[in-house]
């Protein structure tokens, strides 16, 4: 009887041991996820990510603008379309950053306007995807639609978007 009963104490001292661990470890996923609400909350990343918004706003209305020009310079242009895209990694990042996740219909709404004022500039889709793939990286995947894609430069670009994706993807 002495070693059933010690082994009753062993087996229960050994399912405190691993309550108490998987106690301090829901603990520690709650502390982490409290921390992330509270980032999100706190009103100086809101107040970045308004400015960034704003930022690729009006980065995509400017090119609007210059594409609609009759006098418009092709590298003015493809600057701006640069400064574009290096203003839309950084509002993907503060998203990512402040809010946990990236609002991508938001972010294909602004590539949308890009795509149409580059195709009115006569930028070729070669051009424009690389520009893309290279700014944002795996990102790129979701920040541009394929329907605005078809939609603008048709089905070939539209070929050689996934194919890239597809290429950069499987790296």
């Amino acid at each position: 009887m002495v070693d059933k009963e010690t082994l009753d104490w062993d087996e229960l001292l050994e399912a405190i041991k691993r309550f108490r661990f998987e106690v301090f470890e829901r603990l520690e996923k709650i502390e982490k996820r409290i921390d992330r609400l509270e980032k999100t909350k706190h009103p100086s990343g809101l107040l970045r990510l308004n400015w960034r918004i704003a930022n690729v706003v009006a980065s995509a209305q400017k090119l609007e603008i210059l594409a609609r020009n009759q006098k418009i310079m092709f590298f003015e242009f493809e600057g701006d379309f640069k400064n574009f895209l290096s203003d839309l990694k950084r509002l993907i990042d503060d998203l990512r950053e402040v809010m946990g996740s990236v609002d991508w219909e938001l972010i294909q709404g602004h590539t949308a306007i890009m795509l149409s004022a580059a195709h009115r500039v006569g930028l070729p889709f070669t051009t424009v995807g690389t520009l893309l793939i290279n700014t944002l990286g795996d990102d790129s995947v979701h920040a541009v639609s394929e329907e605005s894609i078809q939609e603008f430069y048709g089905a070939s670009a539209l070929a050689w978007w996934r194919k890239n994706i597809q290429r950069m993807m499987s790296k």
